[in-house]
């Protein structure tokens, strides 16, 4: 582990599990992937994102050490649509923040 990875699994409350990616099953159920480093290494990392990646997956920089892949329909907007659809709240009266 490296201090980066010992801050999320505090966050979250979770076990962190690291893995070699080679050892991946395509069947594999992943929550989300994350990349942790030093602010600027991330900073070249998401410079050279491949398009392709911001089209398959949300890619999020949650903290300047976090960058996050989700499920491509896994976002704060899509939580907050289905919470309001849930409330039978319409989008006028939602309003979201940070």
């Amino acid at each position: 582990h490296n201090p980066w990875t010992d801050i999320e699994s505090s966050i979250n409350g979770m076990d962190v599990k690291e893995i070699d990616f080679a050892s991946l099953d395509a069947n594999d159920a992943l929550t989300k992937i994350m990349f942790v480093a030093e602010e600027s290494v991330l900073d070249e990392a998401i410079a050279n994102l491949p398009a392709e990646l911001r089209e398959q997956y949300t890619v999020v920089r949650s903290a300047p050490f976090f960058l996050e892949f989700l499920n491509i329909n896994s976002n704060k907007g899509v939580g907050v649509e289905q919470l309001a659809k849930i409330l039978n709240l319409d989008a006028s009266q939602v309003m979201c923040a940070g």
